[in-house]
């Protein structure tokens, strides 16, 4: 799986962006990643729409609010040079299982995810999840393990924050590549397999299948990000 990978920091380098859509002929994956403490919402406005901008007041925390501003305003910035069009024009659809789509004749497919004090956007050709957790080691995750995870996961988890993250980011990952989301139950999905150069196989019980996922991590190993495609 070859990544492009693309660090946004500040308002200017969105200029940056206009490479997401020929870094596809080359890489199976443009992923952009973005620090959000580096940005306002007045300077995002710039690149929302209308609508976008009125839909920020219906959200209570500060974090979400930003990283909806943030996120749409580097999906429209992108698209608007993958369509060529104005980004106002760029409209976001969603499938039965309200997975959001733009249709354009390249093929291109995007997916989100955010969390406090980071967002990624990853763009291919192929279908794609994405799925980015912050590290919280004040977080009992113990709690939900028999819900979400296999027996074998449980054990290879053990108490390890770290491992727990990097087992629920792949689990939703290819949740969201599947399109499903959290439809489905998390235990019907087992990792069975993970090495040292960022690959995780996942086994998909339902449908007798395995498939490889990316795992990366972000500023100095306190966010986790899997990939899917």
């Amino acid at each position: 799986m070859k990544i492009y990978r693309l660090e946004i920091s500040n308002i200017k380098e969105f200029k940056n962006l206009t490479a997401i859509s020929e870094a596809l002929n080359f890489f199976d994956i443009g992923l952009v990643a973005t620090n959000t403490s580096a940005f306002m919402i007045k300077d995002l406005e710039n690149f929302l729409k209308y609508e976008e901008i009125e839909k920020l007041d219906a959200y209570k925390s500060e974090v979400s609010k930003m990283n909806f501003a943030v996120s749409r305003s580097i999906l429209n910035k992108s698209f608007e040079t993958i369509l060529d069009i104005p980004f106002a024009d760029v409209i976001v659809l969603r499938d039965k299982y309200h997975k959001p789509y733009i249709k354009n004749q390249n093929g291109i497919k995007f997916n989100i995810s955010h969390t406090d004090g980071y967002v990624v956007i990853g763009f291919s050709k192929r279908e794609l999840g994405i799925d980015i957790e912050k590290v919280n080691y004040d977080f009992e995750f113990e709690d939900i393990l028999e819900n979400c995870f296999t027996f074998r996961e449980i054990n290879n988890i053990g108490f390890d924050a770290s491992m727990f993250y990097k087992y629920w980011t792949a689990k939703e990952a290819y949740l969201k590549y599947e399109g499903c989301g959290l439809i489905r139950s998390p235990k019907e999905i087992e990792v069975i397999h993970m090495d040292d150069h960022q690959i995780i196989k996942i086994e998909d019980k339902i449908k007798r299948t395995n498939k490889d996922l990316i795992t990366l991590n972000l500023s100095s190993g306190k966010y986790f990000v899997a990939i899917c495609i």
